[in-house]
């Protein structure tokens, strides 16, 4: 059931997640690592080290949540797990000789672990909610990297275009997120934790000035589009 439809006198969940993750969602949008997704320049060497700092990001965060004992309480909740397919990307990137070293890529793209994970189920919530979100505009990155890097038989591309055919539509991701965030204190320890994930994404994102990034910085995005990550 809704919490809205238990509590009349609280705000959607929703809502408040999106609300106080609006202004880190919109700087994680505006670094080069994601911009350069949706570039008219970008080369496949290039794609390869975004995709780097992509697969160092995701990997950390999905190890500390399959690892949560809350992952068994709320597994329809989980997002599905990407940072293999991303590995997949680059070993298939390698072998078509655009990025010689992705060994190094791979190591070069620093990210650090949560210092801590959540100690409520709200909280992990919470970061499933970024991850999860963050699947939504998958298909539209990939079908530009498609045509931009003429990769085809969504090879190069699975990190984006992944999808499980059991997963739950965003609308009822939600409605079952609801029925477990029933209090304000519920949807504050989401909103926490999910500000504490874009956080760390945004930390690995920015993280990556040197050179290649300094260029990156300079790529053109597509007529009329943005580097949208997720909702």
């Amino acid at each position: 059931m809704s919490i809205v439809k238990n509590n009349p006198g609280l705000k959607s969940p929703l809502q408040s997640l999106r609300r106080q993750t609006h202004a880190l969602h919109k700087a994680l949008e505006e670094t080069a690592v994601a911009r350069a997704l949706l570039s008219t320049e970008l080369t496949l060497a290039q794609y390869a080290q975004v995709l780097a700092v992509w697969h160092a990001a995701w990997q950390r965060l999905e190890q500390g949540l399959f690892d949560s004992p809350f992952a068994k309480e709320v597994p329809h909740l989980l997002p599905f797990p990407r940072a293999q397919l991303a590995q997949g990307d680059l070993a298939y990137l390698d072998s078509i000789a655009c990025a010689p070293d992705v060994h190094n890529l791979v190591q070069h793209a620093v990210t650090r672990s949560l210092d801590e994970m959540p100690a409520s189920l709200s909280g992990f919530i919470g970061m499933c909610y970024v991850l999860r979100g963050a699947s939504l505009g998958g298909k539209v990155i990939a079908k530009h990297l498609n045509a931009t890097l003429a990769l085809n038989d969504g090879k190069g591309t699975a990190f984006f275009n992944a999808e499980s055919s059991d997963s739950l539509s965003w609308v009822q991701w939600m409605q079952r997120a609801d029925q477990v965030l029933l209090s304000e204190n519920d949807v504050d320890a989401a909103c926490r934790w999910a500000c504490a994930t874009f956080e760390l994404l945004l930390e690995s994102f920015s993280g990556t000035n040197d050179l290649a990034t300094a260029r990156l910085l300079r790529l053109g995005t597509a007529p009329g589009t943005d580097a949208k990550i997720g909702r």
